[in-house]
């Protein structure tokens, strides 16, 4: 059973501090927002780790920045840009590492940077903690998080607390606004729970989380698979309105014969009615004598029948 941990928190790898020297920025020297995310052990045993940074809107594009990231998590997983649409698209990016530190420099042509990277997470049996460190080196207008909570994990211990609340994508996630911080302040962000299975989130929710992940900008063949129900609901179509237009005429050809048939119909049955008439008895009406079928005229006394 899941539970608070109400113990200080420890971790056992080094996390890159500023004794390993700050990294050197050369590209914008602020930020009008960045909110970091923390996912752990959402689709890795790992904790994701995700920049969402904004320019500032009166820098001049394009530029270049630069994002700081632990120089022993490797290359970043992905690093991308906002397209006019907001779609993610990936992003030619240069990485130089300074000590405990790795320079991420980022060519834009927009005011919105997306970088994600895996880092370590400390386990110890049930017991998982990591600590997130923000270097400093640029401002910060706005600086702030968001932390999703594992699914399976009913608590977890946050430092500083962010307020928590449920998303449409079935997890829960815990956010707060750090406020500006200057470009000689670090930060740091803590995290601590409780978990005894090793599933990952992405396998325990259902419908799947909405990780929104870059998409390359790079021309290629398109796949079939992407075009083939296009082709299919196009061929489709075309068979409904070949069927409609034959449907159509066939109705018209009925309406045009139809009118005849009837009137032919009609005309036979007329004939039918005048011949059951004629075959009737008729009698003379002054003598009553019953008159022949083909007769006008009474044959005993002459008068003219009524027929």
């Amino acid at each position: 059973v899941s539970s608070t941990i109400e113990i200080d928190l420890s971790y056992s790898k080094s996390t890159p501090g500023l004794s390993g020297g700050l990294p050197s920025m050369v590209g914008v020297a602020s930020l009008e927002l960045l909110q970091v995310a923390l996912w752990p052990e959402f689709d890795r045993s790992e904790v994701l780790v995700i920049y969402r940074a904004s320019l500032p809107s009166d820098i001049s594009l394009p530029t270049s920045v630069d994002l700081p990231i632990p120089a022993d998590v490797g290359e970043p997983n992905a690093v991308a840009i906002y397209g006019a649409d907001g779609a993610l698209l990936d992003a030619e990016y240069t990485r130089r590492v300074e000590g405990d530190w790795a320079t991420i420099t980022v060519e834009t042509g927009v005011r919105g940077v997306w970088l994600e990277y895996y880092d370590a997470l400390s386990m110890e049996e049930q017991e998982r903690n990591f600590t997130f460190l923000w270097p400093g080196g640029m401002e910060l207008g706005a600086f702030a998080y968001e932390i999703q909570q594992p699914a399976g994990v009913s608590e977890m211990k946050i430092t500083p607390l962010g307020a928590g609340q449920f998303e449409e994508d079935g997890f829960f996630y815990y956010r707060r606004d750090l406020g500006p911080a200057l470009a000689s302040t670090d930060s740091s962000i803590s995290m601590a729970y409780s978990k005894s299975s090793s599933a990952l989130s992405i396998d325990l929710v259902s419908p799947g989380p909405s990780l929104v992940r870059p998409t390359t900008t790079r021309g290629g063949t398109p796949e079939l698979s992407l075009w083939l129900p296009w082709v299919i609901g196009g061929f489709g179509l075309i068979l409904l309105a070949i069927g409609g237009f034959y449907f159509l005429r066939l109705r018209c050809e009925e309406a045009i014969v139809q009118p005849r048939t009837r009137r032919k119909r009609s005309a036979r049955e007329e004939a039918k009615d005048r011949r059951e008439i004629d075959a009737s008895p008729v009698f003379c009406h002054q003598c009553g004598l019953q008159a022949g079928v083909s007769d006008y005229f009474c044959r005993r006394c002459g008068t003219q029948l009524r027929q």
